[in-house]
């Protein structure tokens, strides 16, 4: 009962999921984030990381950047640094 009790208060304090060794394409958009971890909220559709990113366009250009911030579909995206 104390487990089920702690993963529900861990869920509703961090109501996304992170994701390790993150590497997500998405074949409407044709866009590919690389990065080492990111973290998903499926609620509010949106995706970001604070690490370095690889983030290849679907014309094939290749930007490189540290922080991201995006939708989940990769339509929508900003590379921070």
């Amino acid at each position: 009962m104390r487990k089920l009790i702690l993963i529900l208060l861990v869920c509703f304090i961090y109501p996304f999921y992170i994701i390790e060794r993150c590497t997500l394409f998405d074949k409407r958009s044709g866009n590919t984030l690389i990065t080492p971890e990111c973290k998903v909220d499926y609620e509010k559709n949106r995706l970001w990381s604070i690490d370095t990113v690889i983030f290849i366009t679907a014309d094939r250009d290749t930007l490189y950047g540290r922080g991201f911030e995006g939708t989940v579909d990769l339509k929508e995206w900003k590379i921070l640094k």
